[in-house]
């Protein structure tokens, strides 16, 4: 498995910045917020796992 998403922390343990890696263009793409889990995303770890879950389901 290759990159999924990156985050940053920002000085606050309450509020990371998160990118997701866009395949098409070979980069982390922190602009881009339409994609499946999106909607998880709210500065904090556990909803930058579960955005990248869902934007990338595990293949079983």
């Amino acid at each position: 498995m290759g990159p999924i998403c990156r985050l940053t922390y920002t000085d606050d343990i309450g509020n990371w910045e998160f990118a997701i890696y866009k395949y098409s263009k070979e980069r982390y793409d922190p602009d881009k917020w339409f994609f499946p889990g999106a909607e998880n995303i709210a500065g904090t770890v556990d909803g930058a796992m579960e955005a990248w879950l869902k934007a990338y389901p595990p293949r079983i």
